[in-house]
C-alpha cells in the first residue's frame, strides 16, 4: 500500500521534512515562529505518527487558526478554527485520519 502522495516508500524519513507545513493565522502576533522537530521523523506505512511542533515563544493556541498543508501543492491535510476541526477543505487521502492533538493547545503545542 503506498503513500497517500503516491510516493510508495514505506517509511516518511524523506519526506517528513518539508512535506507537511502549516500556517498559522495570529491575528497580529508576527512575533510568534512555528518550530518543528529539527531533524527528519521515520514512520513506517499503517503506523500512527505525532508530527510534532510548537509556538514560540509559548502562547496559548486554542484560539488561533491552525492550518496544516502540504507543502508543494498548499492542499489542505488538517484545518482548525475557533476550537474546531474543519473537513469541508481537507484532501480526501487525510479524511478520517488526521487529528489536532487538543491536550495542549493552551501550552502552544501544535501536533498532528
Amino acid at each position: 500500500m503506498g503513500l497517500p502522495w503516491g510516493c510508495g516508500c514505506p517509511n516518511l524519513t524523506t519526506y517528513a521534512r518539508g512535506l507537511l507545513t502549516f500556517l498559522v493565522t495570529l491575528l497580529g502576533s508576527a512575533q510568534l515562529r512555528v518550530e518543528g522537530p529539527g531533524h527528519p521523523l521515520t514512520a513506517t506505512v499503517g503506523q500512527d505518527v505525532v508530527l510534532p511542533c510548537h509556538l514560540s515563544p509559548q502562547r496559548d493556541a486554542r484560539t488561533l487558526e491552525v492550518r496544516w498543508i502540504r507543502d508543494e501543492f498548499s492542499e489542505t491535510v488538517h484545518h482548525y478554527r475557533d476550537g474546531e476541526d474543519l473537513y469541508e477543505e481537507q484532501m480526501g487521502a487525510y479524511a478520517g485520519r488526521t487529528e489536532l492533538i487538543r491536550d495542549s493547545l493552551s501550552a502552544g503545542s501544535l501536533d498532528l
